[in-house]
């Protein structure tokens, strides 16, 4: 196998990421933390879609409740972001559409960073036009959101949560590294942090939805991930790879 040729393909500065922090040092080393982990991020995407969707749908139903306008969004976020996120939904709306889009053409359309910012300040602040976090509506969005010794979260740390999912989910969609994180210096400590990002997504996802979770449960998606997200799976396919190593004096021969 032509580990150099991959190398160049996948780009040799990603690649330092194992070697630098994993102790990788041989290229198959390096191509096989890199699929490893590859793979196991590939699994976070439903997890993840299933939070965006499970926020967007919950949200936009209290919203269109409490504004009693089924297009709030038109009217209430005020920041310049929003607006334009709002404008752009609207437009991508009609282009694909080629109609009159509904409410559920845009909403669908707006983006989970829109979505996570709906909780910041201006929708917590009692003063504000835009107030939407009553103890009501926060009660039916997020009535499971609580931290480790069972105290309701305010909206205020629901939002940090959440920021830490858009975070995590920029850097999946950016193809980061999401092992990588202050201490990380073996390949044990990364598949950990690997499990700990997985297990923040599923409780986040109980904070809106435990339905869900309940659904996940039930086809064993979290306990197949665990069984997937080891050590020993990843050291495998390194090995497995390094087996596949073509010594260079075999290799220059092959090619005279």
């Amino acid at each position: 196998m032509n580990f150099e040729e991959i190398l160049a393909a996948v780009s040799a500065p990603r690649l330092t990421y194992y070697s630098q922090y994993l102790n990788c040092n041989t290229n198959p080393s390096k191509v096989g933390a890199y699929y490893s982990f590859l793979e196991l991020s590939g699994k976070f995407f439903p997890l993840i879609q299933l939070i965006e969707v499970s926020l967007r749908n919950s949200i936009h139903q209290i919203a269109a409740t409490h504004y009693k306008n089924a297009r709030w969004y038109e009217v209430h976020p005020t920041s310049e972001k929003s607006k334009l996120l709002v404008s752009n939904a609207i437009q991508k709306a009609r282009s694909e559409l080629n109609s009159v889009p509904t409410p559920d053409d845009i909403v669908s359309r707006l983006t989970l960073g829109f979505w996570v910012y709906m909780l910041d300040s201006e929708y917590r602040d009692t003063k504000s036009p835009c107030y939407l976090w009553t103890p009501e509506n926060k009660k039916k969005v997020f009535s499971n959101a609580r931290n480790a010794w069972g105290a309701e979260l305010s909206i205020k740390a629901i939002f940090e949560e959440f920021q830490q999912v858009l975070n995590l989910r920029n850097r999946l969609f950016h193809h980061e590294p999401i092992w990588k994180k202050h201490g990380c210096n073996s390949l044990d400590i990364a598949v950990n942090n690997v499990m700990k990002n997985y297990d923040f997504l599923l409780k986040i996802l109980a904070f809106i939805s435990p339905a869900k979770i309940k659904l996940l449960t039930a086809m064993k998606t979290p306990e197949n991930f665990k069984s997937e997200c080891t050590i020993a799976r990843v050291n495998a396919i390194i090995q497995e790879l390094v087996g596949l190593e073509v010594p260079k004096e075999l290799a220059t021969e092959a090619t005279v």
